[in-house]
């Protein structure tokens, strides 16, 4: 990545802002090639044996320094620092790979490096939300009446969940996702005609449009959030056969997972 001059933060161009990005030491570039990881593990009293528990992944953190281009003239510092100040993670890309997208936000303390005349640089210190990088977000939409077969393939490292907005066009008809290779079923019930329902399986969340009458759909969802597994945990192409059954529009929304280098979108209908 730090071979990169320019990126995108939060929305902004660092072109816009007037900054680039350097290597200030001479030499190889130095990256984080996996995310940091500790082995939790635990032990008897005077026992010599430790017991495996499970790994504990961190989030992935990088380091980077901009150059503040034409200072003098711009004078823009102060729209820099409110740029880069945010307090929730923002999507960040390097404008040479914008298939690979962080979710990051600024921690430590950055520090401003300069000769008195209005000549320098920062370093800052991105902390990511997860371990991973993700992929551009890919929306397939399509309308169900009766039943479609569909094939999935999670191209990424990781377990995904997908985002839904489904709309209702039957009357109370169950909604249902079945997930064939797994023999799974996602399955909502009692959803009105033309009541939109969007679900967000990653953080377990039931929105519905008609919440405003106190309506809450939990108690009529089955608990089951479509996990798709990555190739790390399937060990093979993580291809699924979905088939969606009722009478409604769905928007089908994806992020892979990334340890490492993304790749192509890949999708059947």
């Amino acid at each position: 990545m730090l071979e990169n001059t320019s990126f995108t933060f939060n929305g902004i161009s660092s072109e816009d802002m007037g900054v680039m990005m350097i290597n200030p030491s001479s030499g190889l570039y130095e990256e984080t090639f996996l995310p940091s990881r500790n082995i939790i593990e635990t032990s008897v009293f005077k026992g010599k044996k430790r017991y495996f528990k499970g790994v504990e992944i961190e989030p992935l953190s990088f380091s980077m320094a901009i150059w503040i281009k034409d200072w003098r003239d711009r004078n823009n510092i102060r729209a820099i620092a409110r740029w880069l100040w945010t307090d929730f993670y923002c999507p960040l890309w390097f404008n040479n790979e914008p298939e690979k997208i962080y979710y990051a936000m600024l921690t430590g303390e950055p520090k401003l490096i300069h000769n008195g005349l209005r000549e320098g640089f920062i370093e800052l210190t991105f902390r990511c939300k997860d371990a991973y990088r993700y992929s551009p977000k890919k929306t397939y939409d399509f309308h169900v009446a009766g039943e479609e077969t569909w094939n999935f393939f999670n191209e990424g490292d990781a377990t995904i969940r997908p985002f839904l907005k489904i709309t209702q066009i039957g009357d109370k008809i169950p909604i249902i996702i079945r997930n064939i290779t797994d023999n799974k079923e996602f399955i909502i019930t009692n959803v009105l005609a033309n009541e939109i329902v969007t679900v967000d399986c990653e953080n377990e969340m039931i929105v519905s449009s008609q919440e405003y009458n106190s309506r809450y759909l939990y108690d009529f969802h089955n608990d089951y959030w479509l996990d798709f597994q990555g190739e790390e945990a399937r060990e093979c192409n993580s291809n699924y056969e979905i088939q969606f059954q009722g009478n409604y529009k769905i928007e089908f929304s994806v992020e892979y997972k990334y340890l490492q280098e993304g790749g192509e979108l890949t999708w059947e209908l």
